[in-house]
């Protein structure tokens, strides 16, 4: 048991590190820019924050004293193998996402459906009662920019 807790906390943690590189670049104007790896050495900083990532996940699986606080135990090779392989496949689903054309992802239009409705939650203190009230996210936006300016 301890051995799969231990393995989804390495997944988990895998992931995230891998994350970081697929949070690099957020769209793709071109193919070039798919590359996750480019411009990589200038910047210091993420390096050293994936290096520090990486250390600790190392270190909580790997060192008595760290297995001990967090409750984990070492894992096989075999383990590690899969743990890898999980995380690059979240590089996998983030470059298609990233290379599929615009018109296969879902947008919202301007005008909103009735789905799109939103309702809000007051609570009135006078008589200790709560309301809801159906509005529209622009009206809402309207209310609340009406509310918030300066006089």
């Amino acid at each position: 048991m301890l051995m799969h807790q231990t393995l989804i906390l390495e997944v988990f943690l895998v992931m995230n590190i891998f994350n970081l590189f697929n949070c690099r670049r957020l769209s793709c104007t071109n193919r070039s820019e798919v590359n996750l790896l480019s411009e990589i050495i200038q910047n210091w900083h993420f390096l050293v924050v994936v290096l520090a990532a990486a250390n600790i996940m190392y270190g909580i699986t790997h060192f008595r004293w760290l297995s001990f606080l967090f409750r984990t135990t070492q894992l096989t090779f075999e383990m590690h193998i899969l743990s890898l392989v999980l995380g690059l496949g979240s590089i996998a689903v983030a470059t298609l996402a990233k290379i599929m054309p615009i018109k296969y992802v879902p947008t919202f239009s301007d005008t909103e459906s009735e789905d799109a409705k939103v309702t809000r939650i007051s609570f009135s203190s006078l008589d200790g009662g709560l309301t809801l009230q159906k509005q529209t996210s622009k009206a809402l936006l309207a209310e609340h920019n009406k509310d918030s300016k300066v006089v």
